[in-house]
């Protein structure tokens, strides 16, 4: 006769592998795959008209690059602009007078994006310990301003990062610390440059009148 002790301690490791056999290992859930986002190119092709991109663009990020990128910014690029990289790369507009940040170069003289966006934080941080007005948000802060290009004049060109970034919209930071807001993203800002309406109350850089080029 086997003891009750015993008896019990059997049972209940056949219970455990009866149970254990009914029941699948434990797998971790994968990370969501983000969706595709729909996309008009139709602003792109008019762009690609009036400012015909390099034939051979350089630094257009593949894949895996625009998902590392974007782990770093903490937050997906709006899809105009990846779309603008990847078909005009590392580009400068009208011989150097205007350059498109990017963000798979390195280093702010080779229009390195994530060097820029420090550059903004430090031109902040100077601004509040000066106690100098006004003193405007950078990303990630809210509504911050992330840069993505600045011209010969010292100006910066940022997205006003309101909302989701399909909604991000163009804002012109004067050496002055003066804001000049537009109503579009990069690709209709470019183009409204390229066709001579660009209604701007600033300069927004000299030797941007259209035709625009790219050396």
């Amino acid at each position: 006769m086997i003891p009750n002790p015993l008896f019990r301690f059997l049972a209940a490791c056949v219970l455990l592998g009866v149970v254990l056999l009914a029941v699948r290992p434990f797998q971790a859930a994968p990370l969501p795959r983000s969706k595709p986002v729909p996309y008009d190119d139709a602003p792109l092709r008019k762009l690609m008209t009036l400012l015909p991109p390099p034939a051979k663009p350089t630094h257009t990020g593949t894949d895996a690059q625009w998902r590392a990128a974007e782990e770093k910014l903490g937050s997906p690029f709006p899809e105009e602009y990846k779309r603008f990289i990847q078909t005009y790369g590392n580009v400068t507009i009208n011989r150097g007078h205007l350059r498109i940040h990017n963000p798979f170069r390195k280093g702010a003289d080779n229009n390195g994006l994530f060097d820029w966006l420090k550059i903004l934080h430090d031109r902040q941080r100077q601004s509040k310990e000066l106690e100098l007005s006004p003193v405007h948000p950078v990303w990630p802060e809210k509504d911050g301003l992330l840069t993505i290009g600045d011209t010969s004049n010292s100006y910066l060109l940022c997205y006003r990062t309101r909302g989701k970034p399909s909604e991000w919209t163009i804002v012109v930071l004067s050496r002055e610390e003066e804001l000049e807001e537009h109503a579009c993203g990069l690709v209709e800002f470019l183009t409204r440059m390229a066709e001579g309406r660009l209604q701007s109350r600033i300069r927004v850089a000299d030797f941007l009148d259209p035709p625009l080029s790219i050396p």
